[in-house]
């Protein structure tokens, strides 16, 4: 995924995680417990965080996987303009994580677990043809 990419996903995550925290109900105390997880508003806001965190998560991954793994110079500028996103998707998800810290740090938690599971699934695949080839 170019670089365009991960802006336009990063991008998305943000708006998405700013109307997750916008559409989230507001209801008295008084009212009942049970109708905030009831509200058209609630399922609303959590669509739009599980969307945000997933999109933020994403956008990370392939960020920080562009970077590590192409064939230039670490500290080349072509390697290092995908650093830029990192910032963002870090705020992506700790600001949805700090305003709504049930639903918003739960999804962020759930996808980052998701997609180092993932990676470091990856890279088991990748290490067995080089330990089956030495050995």
């Amino acid at each position: 995924m170019a670089l365009t990419g991960i802006l336009i996903r990063t991008a998305f995550g943000w708006v998405a995680s700013a109307l997750a925290v916008l559409s989230f109900p507001d209801l008295p105390m008084e009212a009942p417990a049970i109708w905030r997880y009831f509200n058209l508003n609630f399922l609303i806001a959590l669509g739009l965080s599980v969307v945000a965190a997933w999109q933020s998560v994403k956008a990370g991954r392939k960020a920080v996987s562009r970077w590590l793994y192409l064939p230039l110079p670490r500290k080349s500028l072509s390697r290092l303009k995908f650093l830029l996103p990192l910032p963002l998707v870090l705020s992506a998800a700790l600001y949805l994580s700090v305003e709504l810290p049930l639903t918003g740090a739960a999804t962020v938690m759930f996808f980052a677990f998701r997609e180092i599971r993932d990676w470091r699934k990856k890279q088991k695949a990748i290490e067995q043809p080089r330990k089956s080839r030495a050995g």
